[in-house]
C-alpha cells in the first residue's frame, strides 16, 4: 500500500474558524460555509454537540440540524445519570473509599455524575425536536435497524432541498467509508463536509478513492490529525484525520496549496489533551 501524503495537503484560505469544544469534537471549517449553509446534518453525536451548538450560533438561528447516532438518546443519558448518583451510594463505592480513603476520589466521582445530569438536561435542550431534530439511527450503506442510508437521511429534510445549502459532518467510527459513495451523490446540494476518518493505516484505499473522487467538486480547505492515533507505520500521515472539504462554488477559483505548519495557532487543539498535537508539514 502506496500512501501518498499530497492527498491530504490543503489548499489556503483565510477565513478559517474553529467550531466546537477544543478538543475532541471540534472541528475547523470555513466562515463561507455558515453563510451559505441552511441545514446541518450531523452523523454521530455520542455526548457532544459543542459542534452544532456553534455551528447554530454562528450561523444564524434560521439553520436546521438533523442529528444522527444509535449509541445515544434521552433515555440513554437518563440512566447513565442515574446509574453514576446510585454508584454514590453503592457499597462497591464505600468499599473503596474505606481501602483508600480520598477526597479527590469522592469529588471525581460526584464531578461524573454532575457531567452526567448535566447532559441529560443539555440533550432535549439543543436537539428540541422542532428546529433541531434527532434520530436514533447509525448511518450505512444498508437498510437494517437501527441503521438507515444516507439516500434516506437526504429523504428525511425538509424538501425541496436548494443547492449548495446542507453541510454534513461525519464522525461515525468506521462507517463514514460505507457511505461516501452516496454522499457525492449528492455534491450539488453541499456546501461542504467535516469528517473523521479513521484506521487509515488498514483503509487508505477507500480514503483515497473518496479523496479523489471528491476534488471535482470540493477543495480540501483543513486537515487535523487526532493524537488519539498515531502515524500510519513508516510515515508522516496519521492513522485518524479530520478533514474538511468545501464546495468549489463558494471559494476563490486562484487558490493556492497552502505551505507551513500545521497544527495552525488558535485554531487546532490536541484531541487528547494530555498529549501533544500531531504535526503535519506541507511545502
Amino acid at each position: 500500500m502506496r500512501v501518498d501524503p499530497e492527498l491530504i495537503h490543503p489548499y489556503k484560505t483565510d477565513d478559517l474558524i474553529h467550531l466546537g469544544q477544543q478538543c475532541d469534537g471540534g472541528y475547523v471549517l470555513n466562515r463561507c460555509v455558515l453563510e451559505h449553509t441552511r441545514i446541518l446534518v450531523t452523523l454521530g453525536i455520542n455526548a457532544d454537540w459543542s459542534f452544532e451548538e456553534d455551528f447554530v450560533r454562528r450561523a444564524g438561528e434560521g439553520v436546521r440540524v438533523f442529528g444522527y447516532d444509535f449509541s445515544v438518546s434521552e433515555e440513554i443519558f437518563r440512566k447513565e445519570w442515574i446509574s453514576r448518583v446510585l454508584y454514590l451510594f453503592s457499597l462497591k463505592f464505600l468499599l473503596r473509599l474505606i481501602r483508600k480513603p480520598s477526597r479527590r476520589l469522592i469529588r471525581e466521582v460526584y464531578g461524573y455524575a454532575r457531567s452526567a445530569r448535566k447532559t441529560y438536561k443539555a440533550f432535549p435542550r439543543f436537539f428540541n425536536g422542532k428546529d433541531r431534530v434527532f434520530f436514533q439511527k447509525g448511518v450505512s450503506n444498508i437498510h437494517k435497524d437501527p441503521f438507515i442510508t444516507f439516500p434516506e437521511v437526504m429523504e428525511n429534510l425538509p424538501h425541496p432541498i436548494s443547492d449548495r445549502s446542507v453541510f454534513l459532518k461525519i464522525d461515525i467510527e468506521q462507517s463514514e467509508y460505507r457511505i461516501l459513495g452516496d454522499v457525492l451523490r449528492y455534491s450539488p446540494s453541499l456546501t461542504g463536509m467535516a469528517i473523521e476518518f479513521h484506521d487509515l493505516d488498514i483503509l487508505w484505499g477507500p480514503f483515497q478513492t473518496f479523496m479523489e473522487a471528491a476534488r471535482k467538486d470540493f477543495v480540501l480547505t483543513h486537515v487535523h490529525g487526532n493524537n488519539y492515533g498515531g502515524f500510519i507505520p513508516g510515515t508522516t500521515v496519521p492513522i485518524a484525520l479530520e478533514v474538511t472539504l468545501v464546495h468549489k462554488s463558494l471559494l476563490p477559483g486562484d487558490l493556492v496549496p497552502f505551505k507551513g505548519e500545521y497544527p495552525l495557532p488558535g485554531l487546532d487543539f490536541p484531541n487528547d489533551p494530555g498529549q501533544a498535537d500531531i504535526p503535519l508539514r506541507f511545502n
